[in-house]
């Protein structure tokens, strides 16, 4: 990141941050100066406050761009003076599809959108109140902890700062503080199939926003720009005077609200104008960059620009910028590079732009001191496939900063008005505009002129005729415009000047049996059950559509009865009876039928229910044999020289079937078997196994005689068992998407929907998600019908009806569900605490005060050592610390009593008791000990000395707290008497001082003490 500073003179510039840099800058005049920023210094905490800021003060007038530049693509934005900064901001995002023949940009957490506020005052309380444009998508700001609606209170010092990262566009999140702080938003990091790109900006603070604004077409690479205006009050309307090939520019924006106007090559550049202050920024559409676009109450005549060499690789290659400059006055702008001039239509301005191809300092002027505005297009790559787009300068005076009116904003208007956040003007009769710049008769005056326009006609030169129609005012028809007035085609069902009156169709009672729906230009009968066509004066034909499947219908009043025929069950005799449910067939499989059954019985078994084993052995199979019954069979045991199954043949070599699965061929004592396709070995015996080559995909081969077939696992079929069983053919999934499987499937449920085939509606009211009334359940969403008192989307917010300030005469107000109670101030009562009482009545002076009725209430005189607006307060005696020696101070009315400590005494503590008086007269002392207690004795009593004389005025004058004393007693008798002996004694001291010594390089006090030693004790 680099710092872009540019002056016209020398200065001296200094930097500092909240992480230890402070350091002098050298800028010479007309030059460029870059300063770079290390990565590390980034913000890169998530709603944590840090010192990651910089501040720049210079001794002269200077020029600080931001410039962000990475190998993937970066941003910049023009830094604003902090003496322009304020306490309310309105944060600008964007996240968008706009990205041309790239993939559509997901909403991730990796598409973060991002604000950053930084402190200039130590102390600044910031707010944050969230909002999210559109349905949440991804999670909110702060890694899914800040959602929409939501408020965060920051205390930040100077050179810190507080943001977030967001997975929504934040567009309208209100930042306020108690001091002035700098905001900046955008989006950290827009991520495109090749292009990782920051998109940021310092905002306007919202006293900052203006009214009218020209929207320049950006560099066609950019391929355009959406305009973003965002509102700063509720209802603000917005228009442009001039209808383009594509659409005619009219709409409203309410408070934190957006509108986004799409401008490039097709649409040309655009002027529009609010009745209210707005914001507008510029968000570039193929290279994503994020701009301020100045309003015309911020135009500056002079812009100190600059083309710098930021590095070798990563450099500025090309600086476009772009004027706005009024028509009449574009010949003095200065240097004169703009080639060519294209007015704006709807305007009296005119817009240019040219490249500067030299690096270095520009300075750009007007000749006359006339405004325009100025936005630069840096584009820091050779291939110009990024761009930083910001403005040139804005006009941020301190006038502007503070209403307006001190700068002749209002050209040509009667009056000016100041206001809280900028400038109103006030128009002479038949004048508009936000500078009432459709005036008066066409007046020449200094550098301008104005139009008066007739009634219906507007525009600069009166040449536009005014649209009645543009308000819309055919409320249900079509509008036809005239000078100064307007007709309206009503559509069929609608009459009034207007259109606006709905016929009622229904006056007539056309429905029989029903009640009437009035519609427009028609009406519909809601027909009572059982009655049907236009007028409901049919009685509805129950059995006309055959209910009764097998049997009988008889039709009555919106109802029907069926009689069955015999085997048939249920209302509509469509179910038949299943005569097999109780398994009559014992060894047998039962076929049901219309009131009868069929047995089809097992082999080997008969009779009606398939419960006699048939007697194989009946017929005497067995012709020289034994015969044995099974079911379904029979053996025979043949007799010796016989065989096959009936014991029927005669044994030979051939006899006995040796060729398993072939021709027998007998020979002399021998025999050769001819085998049957599909066999093999000596008696033909062996099977040929044809699935020995796996010939089944997705199943089972079962090997025959000379062929196989394939037992196909689930969800597959065709012979080998290749081919996958389409399993959503049939279309199962009722609201959602079918995914095939093997043998299965599975829905992909449009949101809302829910069970194996889609065809329940999830019900989003089952979790009870209003707190406080009740919930209507929807596809995939709910709403909230809210209890009286409750308000948000979940009802959970109770309504503060105490916002309004309703209670009068400083009453408190308590907030309940649905209403409020105010607790009146005493001398005020009433449900609004409208009717002021005597105040004093109620005794509102504390501590004896004297309570005295005035227009505004009441005054409370206090006693001594009392104070406060109803004298609650008692005055802390203690609070100079006026015990000395680490004496303990007790608090009284209008006085205070010191507990002294061991060897200290006095009102203040301020003796020392440990060797007394009788130290000066006799006792084992050195002179050294005796000069050092003097000293500190003379010490205590000289410098406490005025503030015990002013303890005592105040003790002997102030009244003992104690209910059985009167005066200062016998005790305070002695203290004064005390006190004042204490005073002859230091003032001793200083006689002593004065007193002229032979030794110089000993102190007075010692020299004097000596001598007072030397006449108690005289030498020998």
């Amino acid at each position: 990141m680099f710092f872009v500073i540019l002056c016209e003179v020398n200065a001296t510039v200094h930097v500092e941050s909240g992480f230890g840099i402070s350091e002098d800058l050298h800028i010479q005049a007309m030059e460029e100066y870059k300063y770079k920023v290390n990565e590390s210094f980034y913000y890169q905490a998530n709603l944590e406050v840090t010192d990651m800021s910089f501040y720049f003060s210079s001794t002269e007038d200077i020029t600080l761009f931001c410039y962000h530049v990475l190998v993937n693509r970066g941003d910049g934005y023009l830094a604003l003076p902090t003496e322009t900064l304020s306490t309310e901001y309105i944060v600008v995002t964007h996240i968008d599809n706009h990205t041309g023949d790239q993939i559509l940009l997901p909403y991730t957490k990796t598409t973060q959108t991002a604000f950053l506020v930084v402190a200039t005052e130590d102390n600044t309380q910031v707010n944050i109140s969230l909002k999210i444009q559109g349905p949440l998508m991804a999670g909110g700001c702060g890694n899914g902890t800040f959602f929409n609606g939501e408020s965060r209170t920051f205390t930040l010092n100077r050179y810190q700062t507080v943001g977030a990262y967001c997975a929504e566009d934040i567009t309208g999140t209100l930042i306020t503080s108690d001091k002035p702080v700098a905001v900046i938003s955008g989006h950290n990091m827009k991520y495109t199939t090749f292009i990782k790109d920051g998109m940021q900006e310092m905002l306007l603070p919202v006293k900052s926003f203006g009214r009218s604004y020209y929207l320049p077409v950006p560099p066609s690479i950019t391929g355009g720009a959406i305009y973003r205006v965002v509102g700063s009050v509720a209802s603000t309307s917005v228009r442009s005077p001039y209808v383009s090939n594509i659409s005619n520019i009219s709409f409203s924006v309410g408070e934190r609200e957006s509108h986004d106007i799409t401008v490039d090559s097709t649409t040309g550049p655009v002027y529009i104008e609010a009745d209210k202050p707005v914001m507008v920024v510029q968000i570039a559409i193929k290279t994503p960059s994020l701009a301020l676009v100045p309003p015309t109450s911020l135009y500056s005549s002079s812009y100190d620009i600059g083309k710098p060499v930021l590095h070798a690789t990563y450099d500025l290659k090309k600086v476009y910028i772009t004027v706005i400059v009024p028509t009449d006055k574009v010949l003095g702008i200065r240097p004169q590079i703009f080639p060519q001039f294209k007015v704006i239509k709807g305007s009296c301005f005119s817009e240019a732009s040219v490249e500067l191809t030299t690096p270095g300092f520009y300075r750009l002027t007007h000749v006359d001191d006339v405004p325009f505005g100025a936005m630069m297009y840096v584009f820091p790559f050779s291939d110009t496939q990024c761009v930083f787009t910001h403005p040139a300068g804005l006009n941020l005076t301190n006038d502007v900063a503070s209403g307006g009116c001190t700068v002749d904003r209002c050209q040509y208007s009667s009056s000016c008005t100041d206001l809280t956040t900028l400038y109103q003007c006030d128009c002479v009769n038949g004048s508009g505009g936000a500078h009432c710049e459709t005036d008066g008769s066409c007046e020449d005056q200094v550098g301008n002129y104005t139009c008066n326009c007739t009634a219906g006609y507007t525009g600069s030169f009166c040449e536009t005729d005014i649209d009645d129609c543009a308000t819309n005012p055919c409320v249900n028809g079509t509008c036809v415009d005239h000078v100064n007035n307007y007709t309206c085609t009503c559509e069929p069902g609608y009459t009034d000047w207007n259109c606006s009156t709905d016929i009622d169709e229904c006056v007539t009672k056309p429905c029989v049996n029903g009640t009437c729906v009035d519609h427009v230009n028609n009406y519909t009968c809601d027909c009572d059950p059982g009655y049907t066509d236009w007028n409901c004066s049919t009685d509805i034909d129950d059995c006309a559509t055959n209910p009764c499947v097998n049997g009988t219908c008889v039709d009555h009043v919106n109802n029907y009865t069926c009689t069955c025929d015999p085997g048939y069950t249920d209302w509509n005799c469509s179910t038949e009876i299943d005569e097999c449910s109780t398994n009559p067939c014992v060894h047998g499989t039962c076929d049901s039928g219309v009131n009868n059954y069929t047995c089809d019985c097992e082999p080997g078994y008969t009779d009606m229910n398939c419960s006699t084993d048939i007697d194989d052995c009946a017929t005497n199979p067995c012709v020289n044999g034994t015969c044995v019954d099974h079911v379904n069979n029979f053996t025979c045991t043949c007799e010796p020289g016989y065989t096959d199954q009936n014991c029927s043949t005669d044994i030979d070599d051939c006899a006995t079937k040796p060729c398993v699965n072939g021709a027998c061929s007998d020979h002399v004592n021998n025999y050769t078997c001819d085998c049957e396709p599909g066999y093999t070995d000596w008696n033909c015996s062996t099977d040929i196994d044809e699935c020995a080559t796996n010939p089944c995909v997705n199943g089972t081969c079962v090997d025959h005689v000379n062929n196989y077939t394939c037992d196909c696992e689930p969800g597959y079929t065709d012979w080998n068992c290749s081919t996958d069983i389409d399993d959503c053919a049939q279309n199962p999934c009722v609201n959602g998407t079918c995914v095939d499987h093997v043998n299965n499937y599975t829905c992909d449920c449009k949101p809302g929907y829910t069970d194996r085939n889609c065809s329940t509606d999830i019900d989003d009211c089952a979790t009870s998600p209003c707190v406080n009334g009740s919930c209507v359940d929807q596809v995939n969403n709910y709403t909230c019908v809210c209890d009286p008192g409750y308000t948000d989307r979940n009802c959970s917010t109770d309504i503060d009806e105490c916002a309004s300030t309703p209670c009068l005469h400083g009453g408190n107000c308590t907030d309940m569900v649905d209403g409020y109670i105010c607790t009146c101030r005493q001398g005020t009562n009433g449900t609004r605490c409208q009717t002021v009482l005597d105040p004093c009545v109620a005794n509102p002076c504390k501590n004896n005060g004297s309570c005295t009725q005035t227009s505004g209430g009441f005054n409370c005189s206090c006693p001594p050592g009392i104070v406060g607006d109803s004298c609650q307060t008692d005055i802390d005696d203690c609070a100079s610390s006026p015990c000395r020696n680490n004496g303990t101070c007790s608090d009284r009315v209008n006085a205070f009593k010191c507990q002294c400590p061991a060897n200290y005494s006095g009102f203040l503590c301020q003796f020392v008791l440990a060797c007394g008086c009788p130290c000066l007269t006799g006792g084992n002392i050195t002179v050294e000990q005796l000069a050092a207690k003097v000293a500190l004795l003379r010490s205590i009593l000289l410098v406490n000395k005025a503030i015990l004389s002013k303890t005592i005025r105040k003790k002997t004058s102030a009244p003992d707290e104690r209910r059985s004393s009167a005066g200062i007693g016998l005790g305070g008798i002695v203290c004064l008497v005390g006190t004042f002996a204490f005073f002859l004694f230091v003032d001793c001291l200083n006689f002593i001082k004065l007193m002229p010594t032979k030794k110089v390089q000993q102190s007075k006090i010692i020299d004097m003490t000596r001598r007072l030693q030397h006449v108690k004790h005289p030498p020998n």
